[in-house]
């Protein structure tokens, strides 16, 4: 069954808040996360030279 819902009717000269103008802090670690993960790829992917990049390229198995 439904509950019933009670809107007050009074009014106030304060905005009302929103939950969702407040994000939690697990979503911005979450965000923090994948920066740091982001930029460590970056890192690995930068000491390969072109013809490394190449070799494992054609060792994992995907060029046909």
């Amino acid at each position: 069954m439904n509950d019933r819902v009670s809107i007050s009717p009074t009014l106030t000269m304060q905005p009302a808040h929103s939950v969702q103008t407040k994000l939690p802090v697990a979503l911005w670690t979450l965000a923090a996360a994948f920066v740091v993960i982001a930029v460590a790829v970056l890192v690995a992917d930068r000491a390969l030279t072109p013809e490394q990049r190449f070799a494992v390229f054609l060792q994992s198995g995907m060029f046909p």
